[in-house]
């Protein structure tokens, strides 16, 4: 026996897949909890990672970026300590 109709939520996943989740519904009958439950968890979930994946990336971007500054800042503070030396020596 057929269900009298049904909706598909489609839930976008990072990986680019769709899940669906299908339930029953009447135009006069309510969304049984538990389903609404499990649709809410499922989204928040899906959306919940691929926002962690979007903040993992900007991090490990930013990483880089200071990774690369601070061998800069660390190649002419060498060289701003060797002239120091170099100044004292001199003296």
């Amino acid at each position: 026996m057929a269900p009298e109709w049904e909706v598909a939520v489609y839930l976008r996943v990072s990986t680019h897949r769709c899940i669906t989740d299908q339930w029953s519904l009447h135009a006069g009958l309510m969304v049984s909890p538990h389903m609404l439950m499990y649709a809410l968890f499922l989204g928040l979930f899906c959306l919940s990672t691929s926002v962690i994946r979007v903040v993992s990336r900007k991090k490990n971007k930013q990483k880089i970026i200071n990774r690369e500054i601070g061998e800069k800042m660390n190649e002419n503070g060498n060289a701003i300590k060797r002239n120091k030396d170099k100044r004292n020596e001199k003296q």
